[in-house]
């Protein structure tokens, strides 16, 4: 008799970068971010906070861009100066793809939060969303990730980011761990 094998979420697996990377490139995973960014493009809070924050010539970063629900979003909204990195080359190549198919202009590359790879002093702003930086394994690791992200940002950029709260009751155990 086989055995019923629910994909674990996130929150369920242990935090090791290479456990986090391959569990961005399962394909079910892909499939759902894909949806989420064809279906759901930005939260009504997230268009609220960026369009304040950013204006449409700004160059923006957007980290951790899954399947690029965010940056595609942008482009939508008049944002033509934005990239998308991850660390994951399938919702990578998703990213590409939404974006051929859209015929949207927004490049997208694989990378590591934790070591960016562009110049000093680059973006005019910063976004990590839906729990990202929260994703990365370990204190020091996020640490490192802030520092990446503030190097990159022009003096007087900003940085915007979304996160879950870290004391509901069905993340403590996690958390604690971590």
């Amino acid at each position: 008799m086989g055995r019923n094998r629910k994909r674990k979420t996130f929150s369920e697996i242990q935090m090791d970068p290479t456990v986090v990377k391959s569990y961005y490139d399962q394909a079910a995973v892909v499939a759902d971010y894909s949806q989420a960014a064809v279906r759901i493009g930005l939260w009504h809070s997230e268009k609220r906070v960026f369009t304040r924050v950013f204006h449409q010539h700004d160059s923006l970063l957007e980290i951790g861009t899954g399947s690029g629900r965010i940056a595609l979003s942008l482009y939508e909204l008049g944002f033509r100066n934005i990239i998308g990195v991850d660390i994951s080359r399938n919702m990578v190549a998703e990213a590409r793809r939404l974006a051929r198919i859209l015929e949207y202009g927004v490049p997208f590359r694989v990378g590591d939060a934790t070591n960016l790879g562009f110049g000093e002093e680059v973006f005019d702003g910063a976004i990590f969303g839906f729990n990202g930086l929260m994703q990365i394994p370990q204190h020091w690791q996020r640490c490192r990730v802030m520092g990446e992200i503030f190097r990159v940002l022009k003096p007087g950029g900003w940085f915007v980011f979304t996160t879950h709260d870290r004391n509901l009751e069905r993340y403590k155990v996690f958390w604690k761990k971590e």
